[in-house]
């Protein structure tokens, strides 16, 4: 997930917008990692995760310090199934035309950006290519450890115009995990399309764990 959309106005409001360096139920080698939504001095936290990094939390949203998760457009997977698995339940999306495995990567080619972020403006499509995520081939074959929504409350944010992972896809895990749902108009990156309404989805979640957290 790409924090410089959501990190400024995140951090100052007594809480944090962090990476974390724990990468329970993820391969070594996968650069992308959960974000932390914090309350500053608590340990207490949310989770959030996009399109992979949604495998991340599950797994590693297990861990007790863990209140609530948000998921991207992201994947979901049970405790039986990998990320490969749930996506080849559901039609191939557009994206997947446009990539290349090369020196043990997996690199998303120029002419496919616009089915990974087809709502920015050019310049942006240029930095989103420009900094990519190059993951292992593997990865999406690994079991993530762990089944965090089973027991936490989660948010999921669907885009309904995402052509990277299938939006019927995304609506079947989030109506499995009992998530609260929302639907954007959005590729699969509406953190940098729409910022704000990704931000408010952030903070319903924050406010409502706090909540729960008060009155138990």
């Amino acid at each position: 997930m790409h924090r410089a959309a959501v990190r400024p106005q995140l951090n100052g409001r007594g809480r944090r917008l962090n990476e974390s360096n724990d990468r329970s139920g993820q391969q070594p080698g996968y650069p992308c990692r959960p974000l932390l939504w914090r309350k500053r001095h608590h340990r207490r936290r949310n989770l959030v995760g996009h399109s992979y990094g949604g495998s991340v939390i599950t797994g590693a949203g297990t861990d007790d310090r863990v209140v609530g998760l948000v998921y991207i457009c992201a994947l979901a997977p049970d405790a039986d199934e990998t990320s490969q698995t749930q996506q080849s339940n559901f039609p191939r999306t557009p994206v997947f035309s446009h990539i290349d495995v090369k020196d043990g990567r997996i690199w998303l080619l120029p002419d496919g950006i616009d089915d990974f972020a087809g709502d920015l403006p050019e310049h942006e499509k240029k930095l989103v290519l420009a900094t990519q995520g190059v993951p292992k081939p593997d990865l999406f074959e690994a079991k993530v450890g762990g089944t965090a929504w089973k027991s936490k409350p989660s948010w999921y944010i669907v885009g309904k115009k995402d052509r990277t992972v299938h939006p019927d896809l995304e609506r079947a895990m989030a109506k499995r995990m009992g998530a609260t749902i929302y639907e954007l108009d959005s590729s699969h990156v509406p953190m940098l399309s729409q910022p704000e309404r990704v931000i408010d989805v952030i903070r319903t979640a924050a406010k409502a764990v706090q909540g729960a957290t008060a009155a138990a």
